[in-house]
Formats: C-alpha cells, sequence, structure tokens
C-alpha cells in the first residue's frame, strides 16, 4: 500500500520553478490576483464575522510579522494566515477545484503570503510553492471524493490543512522527510464541516482560515524536527479512515502531466457557491429570448445531485449569507436582471420578483451533468412559455473553468467589480501588474487591501474601510 504522505511529500520536495510550465506559472500569478479580488470581496460583504474575528486577533496581538488584509496592524504569520484566509472566502467567489471539490486558494495562498513575507521569500520560492500546495490539495482531495463531501466533511478545511502544510514546508526549503511530517502534522488539526451550507454560513470562512493557519505551524513545527504519526493518512483511525469512504489510489499517484493541477482548477465570476453558477450561465444565456417574464409557465433545472445536495436547499433567501447557497435565487435572479453580483446578495434589496420566480424553479436532480472522467459539471434549464414552447440551454462547464479559463481581461473585470469604489482603477491595475510581476520583482512584502472608509456598498448595511480600525 502506497504510503501517501511520503509519496505527496517526494512530490512537494522535487518541484523546481525552472521545471514549471508556463502555464503552471501564468495560472499560479492569476490565482493570486483571483485571491486578492475575492478577498476585497470577503471584506465587504461578511462584516459582523469580519469584525468579530478581527477583534479577537487583533487583541491577542503578537509579533507583527505578517500583513493582514484591509488592516493597519500586522500578526504573526500564522494568524494573519487564518484571517487572509477567512476574508478570501468571505464572498464565495474565491478559486476552486471540481475533482477535490473545494477551495484551494484561501488555504494554501493565504499561508504562503503570510509566510512569505516573514521569510523575505523571493517570487520564485512563491510560485513554486503555491504550485506544490494546490497538487497536494487536488491530489489528495480528489482521492477521498465523492465519499469526504458525503460525509459532510468540508474539502476545504480538511485537505486544505494538508496543503497549506506542504506549500509552506517547500516555502522553507524543507526536505522531503520534514515536509512530510508537516503534513502529517497537519492531519491531526484538518477540520471543517459543510453543515455551513445549510445555516449559519457566515462562519464557513473559519475552515480555510483554520487551514491556512494550520499550514504555517504545522511547517513551523516540522521545521523544528516536530514529528506527526507514521503513515498519516493509511494508519487506522488515519486521515483517510476518519474522513474518506473509499480512495482512488489511481488518482492520488497519476504520473504529472505537461501541466500541474492547478491548471485543472477553475476560477468564479459569481459570489456564491460554485453549485449554483452551471444555472446562472444557462439563465443568462436564455434571458435574452424571453421578452416578457410573465409570459413564463414552469421552470426546470436538471442538474448534478450534489449541487441539490449542497446549494439546494434554500429557494428564497433570508439575507447574503444564505444567497450564497440557493441554486433557485441565483437562476432567478439572474433571468430577472440578467447578471448576478456582490450587491445581489442584499435580497431586502432586490426585486420582489426574483423570490416569485425562484419559488417556481424546479430543480431536478440529473447524474447526467456530472462525469468525472469528462470533467464535465453542469446543468440545463428548460423554461415553458404560455403559450406552448419550450426553451432550453444547456451548460457543461461554467465560466471560469480550466476549458473555459478566465482571460486577463476577465480577471481585471472580475477585481473592478469586487472593488469598484473601494479600490480606484488605477491602484487596480497597479495590484494586477504587481502580482504579474511576481516572479523577478518581488521585494516580499505583500500588498495590502485598504478600502475606502467611506464606502457605502456592504450587504450586511455596514460601511467599508479597514475592518480592525472601526469604531
Amino acid at each position: 500500500m502506497t504510503d501517501s504522505c511520503s509519496f505527496l511529500a517526494e512530490l512537494t520536495a522535487s518541484l523546481d520553478y525552472d521545471a514549471l510550465s508556463p502555464l503552471d506559472r501564468d495560472r499560479c500569478q492569476m490565482f493570486i490576483q483571483d485571491l486578492y479580488a475575492a478577498a476585497i470581496a470577503g471584506l465587504r460583504v461578511n462584516g459582523r464575522f469580519n469584525r468579530a474575528i478581527t477583534d479577537e486577533f487583533m487583541n491577542a496581538g503578537g509579533r507583527p510579522e505578517s500583513t493582514v488584509f484591509g488592516c493597519e496592524t500586522k500578526l504573526p504569520a500564522m494568524n494573519a494566515a487564518f484571517l487572509n484566509g477567512c476574508f478570501a472566502h468571505g464572498a464565495d467567489m474565491d478559486d476552486g477545484t471540481k475533482n477535490a471539490m473545494g477551495h484551494v486558494g484561501a488555504s494554501v495562498i493565504a499561508a504562503v503570503l503570510a509566510l512569505a513575507e516573514r521569510e523575505r521569500a523571493s517570487g520564485k520560492a512563491v510560485i513554486t510553492a503555491i504550485v506544490a500546495g494546490y497538487e497536494v490539495f487536488v491530489r489528495l482531495g480528489g482521492a477521498c471524493q465523492p465519499g469526504m463531501i458525503a460525509r459532510g466533511f468540508h474539502s476545504t478545511g480538511i485537505v486544505g490543512a494538508v496543503a497549506a502544510a506542504a506549500a509552506c514546508a517547500k516555502l522553507m526549503a524543507l526536505d522531503a522527510d520534514r515536509i512530510a511530517q508537516a503534513m502529517a502534522i497537519a492531519t491531526t488539526q484538518s477540520a471543517g464541516l459543510m453543515s455551513v451550507v445549510e445555516s449559519g454560513q457566515e462562519i464557513k470562512p473559519i475552515n480555510p482560515g483554520k487551514a491556512a493557519q494550520t499550514g504555517v505551524l504545522a511547517a513551523a513545527l516540522a521545521a523544528k524536527d516536530v514529528r506527526g504519526p507514521d503513515r498519516a493518512f493509511e494508519i487506522e483511525k488515519g486521515f483517510f479512515w476518519s474522513f474518506a469512504e473509499e480512495v482512488d489510489w489511481d488518482y492520488l499517484t497519476a504520473p504529472a502531466g505537461e501541466n500541474h493541477l492547478i491548471c485543472s482548477c477553475y476560477q468564479k465570476p459569481y459570489p456564491s457557491c460554485r453549485h449554483t453558477h452551471p444555472g446562472i450561465d444557462a439563465a443568462i444565456a436564455l434571458r435574452d429570448r424571453i421578452t416578457d417574464l410573465s409570459a413564463v409557465e414552469e421552470l426546470t433545472l436538471l442538474i448534478y445531485p450534489t449541487a441539490i445536495d449542497v446549494a439546494g436547499r434554500i429557494t428564497v433567501p433570508k439575507n447574503a449569507d444564505e444567497a450564497k447557497f440557493s441554486i433557485a435565487y441565483a437562476v432567478a435572479h439572474a433571468l430577472v436582471t440578467g447578471g448576478y453580483g456582490l450587491s445581489d446578495l442584499a435580497v431586502e434589496k432586490n426585486d420582489p420578483s426574483v423570490a416569485s420566480l425562484a419559488e417556481r424553479i424546479r430543480l431536478v436532480p440529473d447524474a447526467i451533468y456530472e462525469n468525472r472522467a469528462e470533467g464535465i459539471r453542469g446543468a440545463r434549464l428548460e423554461i415553458r412559455l404560455k403559450d406552448g414552447s419550450l426553451l432550453g440551454e444547456t451548460v457543461s462547464l461554467p465560466k471560469g473553468d480550466d476549458r473555459k479559463p478566465f482571460t486577463e481581461a476577465d480577471m481585471a473585470d472580475k477585481l473592478a467589480r469586487c472593488a469598484g469604489g473601494s479600490l480606484s482603477i488605477a491602484d487596480q491595475q497597479a495590484l494586477l501588474r504587481q502580482i504579474a510581476a511576481i516572479d523577478d520583482h518581488w521585494d516580499g512584502s505583500v500588498p495590502n487591501l485598504f478600502l475606502r472608509k467611506d464606502d457605502a456598498f456592504a450587504a450586511d448595511g455596514q460601511r467599508g474601510g479597514c475592518i480592525a480600525c472601526r469604531e
């Protein structure tokens, strides 16, 4: 039987910047840019949680090692990683992976950037560590799914802790044995339940935040020769025993291709659970073909069962947190307005026709719209009009998938939509340029995100600005 910890550690240790493909490097840079866009969105819409969690960490204080997004005070690296991971996941606009069914950047990138600032690591080391973290996340999570999510575990926190540990250990240039120990140490701290998609959604960012913090801590302990359990994944009552119903060994140990698995991950154009995105894309495509929504007789969305399990339980959300996890609401909103953005999470401000339409959408589980081998995860929206005519739109892959990837223009547009009114166009462009040049022109400092204190937008009615400095 494979010693998965040693296998993944050897893979991580052997990764070299010069061996990365141009696409590996380009996608890594864009995922860092994407993390910043998602963090700005998270700072703006998850206000109550942001203030509470930031107050706790700021009150605890500590050595000022690493930047906390949106805050003037630095914190110890592991605590900065925690907060930045939370912010990046706060609006559910951070990147993800289909096969591992989780969000990678909010744990891996948040951890690496915080540690890199403390260690004054090079840009090339940052890129290499992040690519390594994504590789571990997608391999490990993909080998455990769909059993992990079926048992109620959130791979973003569970797998994210191990991946962040591997990435941080790589950044610290630890050897394969110590990287394995960092991952083993992280297995005992892996945590996160899918219960947060049904209620209590505002605390969901704790899962990647904790994973990022665990990654920094685990690597630091491994660097000091602290050892975790042997065969941490395969051992009885170990990682696989606890979290996976079955393990896909072939997926875990598959030979690396020309491009690493970071290139298989997706980006999100909408501030909601990824399972809502195929329906949103289908609704936007159909909207121009419906001149009058009052002519709609019935609406049916055929979509893969996991989507309904995760985001099909809420029909008419009561608040912004629930709006992130409502397929019916997102599809209805896209039909009424032609899009779905940050301001649309403010459900109390929306046209009443959105809720009325959402209540009429019938979600039908159909496994044909998910095919792991072919990378398909989509939906079909069918609308029957009162005159008997039937309109339909099938989306096999939502926008942002690795086969429908973001362009540089898409990335700039996402940042503008996340930061509009908070960061000037010039500041947005400067941020994108700084990250795009990270390989060769990075001084080890992490760009910060100071939102205007008079920013009037926030889904919870709160103001923007430095969240740690609000009275």
